[in-house]
């Protein structure tokens, strides 16, 4: 499983880049549909760290990409938890 997340995590980096007008709730939409996806295809019993890191690996790139929206860097981590 580490490998396909290896390989699923630049696609959704270059979604991310590819979707970057959209605003924050269209690349939101997105990530969810990515997520339950990926939770409905490798969802097994006893493998919620694995799905967790890949959620972690993924709202890091979004927070990554976000952030290259703005010149000032005025979204934290504080903020980045609000958004739904």
């Amino acid at each position: 499983m580490a490998k396909r997340m290896q390989t699923k995590l630049p696609e959704i980096t270059e979604q991310l880049m590819a979707t970057r007008h959209d605003g924050i709730d269209g690349q939101g939409k997105g990530l969810a549909q990515i997520l339950r996806g990926w939770m409905a295809y490798y969802a097994v019993p006893m493998g919620g760290s694995a799905i967790t890191a890949f959620w972690h690996h993924m709202i890091e790139r979004w927070h990554g990409a976000l952030m290259r929206c703005s010149q000032q860097r005025r979204l934290t981590w504080t903020r980045m938890k609000t958004i739904p």
